[in-house]
């Protein structure tokens, strides 16, 4: 059965939130806030969650911007903050950032999903389906 990803995009004030995992298949890389869907939640409930968990932020979610497929199918959604405060959770979460498109472009070390969605997201272009394997 083909694993399931929550995860939320959220721009704010011209910039992009996203978190750099100390564990998992994103260690070390800049990632948008998400997780494994647990099987009682659909997916969005499973993107506000993961977001709230990783960033401390309590998130309204929105469209879907797209699935990004690669070992998992990761679906992004965009997200407004409605509360809460940046609280990482340190054995998990390294650092999280607010990036600008250009400095998104400049990252080595950022997943595709994440530098996709940013540019998805600002290019008006919603519901986009991706499978990275296919992608040179």
């Amino acid at each position: 059965m083909e694993k399931i990803i929550g995860s939320g995009l959220i721009f704010k004030n011209g910039s992009f939130l996203l978190v750099n995992a100390k564990v998992g298949a994103a260690k070390d890389f800049w990632n948008n806030p998400g997780g494994h869907k647990e099987e009682y939640e659909t997916i969005e409930e499973c993107a506000a969650r993961e977001v709230k968990e990783e960033t401390g932020f309590d998130v309204k979610i929105s469209r879907l911007i797209g699935t990004y497929s690669r070992r998992a199918k990761k679906y992004v959604y965009e997200c407004e903050i409605i509360g809460g405060d940046l609280d990482l959770p340190i054995d998990e979460i390294a650092d999280a950032k607010w990036f600008t498109i250009d400095q998104i472009r400049q990252l080595a070390n950022i997943t595709f999903g994440a530098k996709q969605s940013a540019l998805d997201f600002l290019n008006g272009c919603f519901n986009q389906e991706y499978h990275t394997a296919e992608i040179p």
